[in-house]
């Protein structure tokens, strides 16, 4: 049986660009790899280690303040 392993991305609008803020709950802080990346850079590159987009949602007051994304890819045992 296929068994798949998540990741869980929540974005935020920073520096006139979407991007990631938490990575499974991990905030993104100075100093990560992910830090100074756009949305569009962040997939590219989790894309290339084989994740796929498989969700997103909207959410925040306005329903627009942030969103999570949610990829997927098989997990290897």
């Amino acid at each position: 049986m296929q068994k798949w392993e998540y990741l869980f991305v929540n974005c935020e609008y920073h520096n006139d660009d979407w991007r990631p803020r938490y990575v499974n709950g991990q905030e993104v802080t100075e100093g990560k790899p992910w830090a100074e990346m756009t949305l569009y850079e962040f997939s590219d590159l989790v894309g290339e280690k084989g994740w796929e987009l498989v969700d997103f949602m909207v959410g925040g007051n306005s329903g627009g303040d942030h969103f999570r994304l949610i990829f997927k890819r098989p997990k290897i045992d």
